[in-house]
């Protein structure tokens, strides 16, 4: 087995960018796993969080609209937000983990029969008044 001081440059340095790759391969496998915007290792630091606050602005606005249906639907489950909003189950379920933590919402039930609902009734009664 060669170790890479045997190795001409040009082939040192081809094994240190593959290792780079790798690196950033399961770095990516790894956020994916979280949801978590990707940054790779070799990429230099932006001056600038524009593109983060615009992403957080825009995932703030995904969850007002759907804390908007929950006010409207007064319950959902996690397949009609899915099917509402074009997402999978999965980005469903951690959209309305998300609005929970929060304290937007709240969870009833477990499995097939867990039902979200906004948290507080004087908001639930609002939508309702505006649907009717």
């Amino acid at each position: 087995m060669s170790h890479s001081s045997d190795l001409p440059n040009n082939e040192s340095a081809s094994l240190a960018r593959i290792g780079e790759l790798l690196c950033e391969a399961i770095a990516i496998l790894k956020l994916e796993k979280k949801q978590e915007p990707f940054v790779p290792v070799s990429s230099a630091p932006t001056t600038t969080a524009k593109p983060c606050q615009e992403e957080a602005s825009e995932a703030n606005s995904i969850l007002s609209q759907i804390q908007k249906y929950i006010g409207e639907a007064l319950e959902v489950t996690p397949a009609q937000v899915a099917y509402r909003f074009d997402f999978s189950r999965y980005t469903a379920h951690r959209h309305l983990k998300a609005l929970i933590e929060q304290g937007r919402i709240s969870k009833d039930g477990r499995g097939k029969s867990v039902r979200y609902r906004l948290k507080n009734e004087n908001t639930k009664k609002e939508h309702h008044a505006i649907k009717t």
